[in-house]
């Protein structure tokens, strides 16, 4: 019977199986957060939610990334996301932040569809359209970025083609 045995009510971290019950805003536990999205998108049973973790060497900080295969163009992801956050210099050594994803929206993903978001429900509702999500150690705030995946049609290929000749 120990199967049936009720757990304690934890009530900073509030059981997350769907959106009604998903937390409104992020923590700043990083790892928390992405429980709480993995929990959203049933990870480790659907595996379509990838996730990774990253150094920031200009921040000596931890990150994860967040995104949703199949919704998303890899090489937009490497190229715009991957590429500029792991490149080292950003910031000088003296300089200090108050606000990590504000740094990085302003001087490093510089593009206009990089936005910050605290709500965890306006989180998942993004990684389903599409979109990247940053989260950061001690941060209770996280970067989305459109990465969307450009579907072509057969016809739009073949009248591309055909117009370029």
């Amino acid at each position: 019977m120990e199967f049936f045995k009720q757990t304690k009510n934890n009530t900073e971290n509030p059981p997350v199986g769907n959106s009604n019950k998903l937390r409104e805003t992020f923590s700043n536990d990083m790892t928390a957060n992405v429980n709480l999205m993995k929990t959203e998108f049933h990870y480790p049973t659907n595996t379509a939610l990838k996730i990774r973790e990253l150094d920031l060497p200009s921040y000596n900080k931890k990150s994860t990334l967040l995104f949703v295969e199949g919704t998303i163009n890899i090489d937009t992801l490497e190229t715009h996301i991957l590429k500029p956050l792991l490149q080292e210099g950003h910031t000088s050594t003296n300089v200090v932040i108050s606000s990590l994803p504000k740094e990085i929206t302003e001087n490093v993903l510089t593009s206009a569809n990089t936005k910050i978001i605290t709500k965890t429900k306006i989180a998942a509702k993004e990684l389903l359209n599409g979109n990247s999500l940053l989260l950061f150690e001690n941060e209770s705030e996280a970067i989305k970025q459109l990465v969307l995946k450009v579907v072509l049609s057969h016809k739009d290929v073949w009248l591309t083609a055909r117009n370029s000749k």
